[in-house]
């Protein structure tokens, strides 16, 4: 071969790897103005009413963004303990109706992403050793005197960002820690000592299997938004999946679609008695989080979280 051909050989690849990472790119600029610009879809007749609790700052991203691409979905009331505050949030954000209590609002949360689908699918469990799941926020999200930092209103990283990342492991493992090995924690500033910003622990499961969670709701203001699960055993394929059509799954989604649309879309679905994923957190399962996570606080030495007073009420017939 000449050298002039080598040259154009290498010219053209070049400009083909130019060309692909300038589709990446493409790609995700757009898959990211559609999940924080979503078109709202017309709305049904019989479309399900929701409620949010408190004038969160996570609910936009959490609920409202998501609502606007779900025809069966209306965002029709907030309800805060401050009132003006509910008032102001309700308009910034179009909610026609305002609560003076708590009554009578609801938010659903659980993960159904087909990422986490597809992720789960490819682990082989009786090769598995350990599994490492982190999850880290810059400081300056959550401000160190947040609500999130209130130990009387169940505050603390654990509880907060930790819950996503517990859960992980319990859903990597397949089964329930036996014991809370070790707990490091970074607490958080007076007079919020009790909670704590960070924390590092290590779980023991079935088999003698290691899981690893380690969370920090106020990292480095240089940390990038972080979550990242590493499961250690033969690895068997790598794959980027964004819908349920990438994970091979015949079910409703969208390239636009994050983590919250996919838990409303299954929220819809279980109140309209459909199938849809499958995917559904039983009550039997939130015990279990529970535990996992009061498991880590009894080792870190931070008291448990206050008992809620909550009481339910049984509707009558």
């Amino acid at each position: 071969m000449k050298d002039s051909e080598r040259i154009e050989d290498c010219l053209e690849l070049v400009g083909t790897r130019d060309r692909v990472c300038m589709a990446s790119i493409i790609a995700f600029i757009t898959r990211n103005w559609q999940i924080y610009s979503p078109s709202e879809l017309p709305k049904e007749p019989n479309a399900l009413k929701f409620g949010i609790l408190g004038a969160a700052k996570i609910a936009p991203s959490a609920l409202i963004k998501p609502a606007k691409t779900h025809p069966e979905v209306i965002i029709q009331a907030v309800a805060a303990r401050n009132k003006q505050k509910a008032i102001d949030y309700a308009k910034k954000h179009g909610i026609p109706q305002v609560h003076d209590s708590y009554e009578g609002t609801f938010f659903p949360h659980f993960p159904s992403e087909p990422t986490w689908q597809f992720f789960l699918s490819l682990i082989d469990r009786p090769n598995l050793e350990r599994a490492v799941s982190v999850a880290k926020l810059p400081s300056y999200i959550i401000s160190k005197n947040s609500i999130q930092f209130k130990y009387e209103l169940g505050g603390g990283n654990m509880l907060d960002l930790g819950t996503y990342v517990m859960g992980v492991l319990r859903d990597v493992m397949g089964a329930e820690p036996e014991e809370c090995t070790k707990c490091t924690v970074r607490r958080s500033p007076p007079p919020n000592e009790l909670c704590d910003e960070a924390a590092d622990a290590t779980f023991r499961f079935p088999g003698d299997l290691i899981g690893e969670a380690v969370m920090d709701m106020r990292a480095s203001v240089s940390t990038l938004p972080t979550f990242k699960v590493t499961v250690i055993h033969k690895a068997r394929e790598s794959k980027k999946i964004y819908t349920f059509k990438d994970a091979g799954i015949d079910e409703p989604s969208e390239l636009s679609w994050i983590s919250y649309r996919h838990q409303l879309e299954q929220f819809v679905n279980r109140i309209r008695g459909r199938e849809g994923s499958g995917l559904w957190v039983r009550n039997e399962d939130s015990l279990a989080q529970a535990k996992m996570i009061d498991m880590a606080y009894e080792k870190s030495g931070l008291p448990l979280r206050p008992t809620s007073k909550f009481v339910r009420l049984e509707a009558s017939t």
